[in-house]
Formats: C-alpha cells, sequence, structure tokens
C-alpha cells in the first residue's frame, strides 16, 4: 500500500511540474513582439538640416513677393520711417521638413526659430532720411503723383540682424528643441545649419535692393500763376508686393 502511494505521489509531482513548465513557456510565448516599423526610430539629423535649408529658401521667396515697405513720410525729395511688414517663414519651412519626414516637434523648432529672428529683423528696417525723390524737392503742380524711390541697397535701411546671427539661431533652436539637443549629432546639425543660413543672410542683404515704393503728397505752395512749384509736404511712400529685389543665395 505504501509503494501504490509513493509511486501515485510521484506521477501526480512530475505531472504538476510538466504543467507549470508549459504554462511558464505559454506564458513567454505570449510576449508581445513589435515589429520592426513600430520601434522608434532614431531622428536623421544631417536629412533636417538639409530640409531646413530647402525650407528657408522657399520661405524668403514667398516673403519677399508678399513683404511691403509701407508708411513712408516724404518731406521735400527726403523720405524717413516707414515699416516692414510679410508673410512669416515658419509655415513655408514646417511644411517642406515634414514633407521631407522629419519630426513635427524638430520642424517646429527649427521653423519657429528662423522665422521669429526674422520678424524681429524685417520690423525693425526704417529709412533713415533718405533723398528718394528728388522732383518732390519742387513740384510744379497741387499734388505730385506717385513716384518710384530711387533704388537702395537693403542694408541702408539699418535694421537688427542680430537675431539671425549663427549664434543667436543655435541658441535659439537648442533651446526650442530642449532634450533632443542634447544628441551629438543634433548639435552638430543646428551648427551647420546656422551658419550656413548667417553666411547666406550676409550675402542676401548685399544683394537686395529696395524698389518701387510710391511716393506721393501736396505741394501746399502751389498756387499757380503765382507759385507754380514747391516741395511736397506730409507725402507718404507705399511699397507695391515684390519691392524687395533679389534672391536668396543658392550656397
Amino acid at each position: 500500500m505504501n509503494k501504490f502511494l509513493a509511486v501515485l505521489f510521484t506521477f501526480l509531482f512530475i505531472n504538476t511540474m510538466e504543467t507549470v513548465g508549459l504554462l511558464g513557456r505559454s506564458a513567454s510565448e505570449k510576449q508581445p513582439i513589435l515589429p520592426a516599423s513600430q520601434t522608434p526610430a532614431s531622428t536623421d539629423w544631417p536629412a533636417c538640416r538639409k530640409a531646413a535649408t530647402a525650407g528657408v529658401a522657399l520661405a524668403v521667396a514667398k516673403w519677399q513677393s508678399q513683404a511691403a515697405l509701407n508708411n513712408v513720410v516724404i518731406n521735400g525729395h527726403m523720405a524717413v520711417g516707414g515699416s516692414v511688414t510679410g508673410p512669416a517663414l515658419h509655415p513655408s519651412i514646417e511644411r517642406t521638413m515634414t514633407e521631407a519626414g522629419v519630426p513635427a516637434a524638430v520642424a517646429n523648432a527649427f521653423a519657429s526659430s528662423v522665422s521669429n529672428a526674422w520678424s524681429v529683423w524685417a520690423s525693425s528696417l526704417r529709412v533713415p532720411g533718405l533723398s528718394w525723390y528728388p522732383t518732390f524737392a519742387s513740384y510744379p503742380g497741387p499734388v505730385a503723383p506717385p513716384t518710384p524711390n530711387v533704388p537702395t541697397p537693403l542694408p541702408v535701411l539699418g535694421g537688427n540682424p542680430e537675431p539671425l546671427s549663427a549664434a543667436s539661431l543655435k541658441a535659439s533652436i537648442r533651446n526650442a528643441l530642449g532634450t533632443r539637443a542634447s544628441d551629438l549629432k543634433a548639435l552638430a546639425a543646428i551648427n551647420e545649419f546656422a551658419e550656413d543660413f548667417a553666411a547666406r543672410f550676409t550675402k542676401y542683404r548685399a544683394i537686395v535692393m529696395v524698389t518701387n515704393v510710391l511716393g506721393t503728397g501736396p505741394v501746399p505752395t502751389f498756387a499757380a500763376p503765382i507759385v507754380n512749384s514747391g516741395p511736397v509736404v506730409g507725402g507718404k511712400g507705399t511699397m507695391k508686393a515684390g519691392g524687395f529685389v533679389g534672391t536668396w543665395p543658392a550656397n
């Protein structure tokens, strides 16, 4: 009897251990395995830099086609003041980057940094006091008709280009990227992009001309036939879209 119970106990023990083993294998086999397409992929930083550079070229071209210099004050032949308005660079840069496969957060960091800096620079441009309308010094009529300004190099309008310097852009993009910028490849891409942008921007400013700012205004002292001419007083200058003539450097 005791021998029979011993055999039965041994059988039950072995059977229990096999069951536990099978259950263990079953649980292991049920662990989900992510397909390669779902595993996190590292960011291709050189591709990000390339896409950002391409986006900037498109964005600047769009800005130039719509930007304008308005509210220029004209007295006699002299023009002063004014303000520049134009579309934000952000949408074109971000769209170009995301279409190239750049993660949305990375595209937004590059696009917002460049766009914000460009807006600061553009809004700082002013006409410092230029002889833009020679015929307005003594115009033979009650109102001087719309007359284009003397074409002028963009740097003459002064402005604050510091936000678009390489150092400022590097800091801005790193800040926008947050922890992503700790990647050494990310830092390299940021530095290369910012240095390249700053170099092109310097060339761009030297190339662009400010044109087609149409000036007009009254001549208060005109009183023919007694006074047959006089200076424009309190005139206004308004640029037609496309008045900033030049192209963003290809390299």
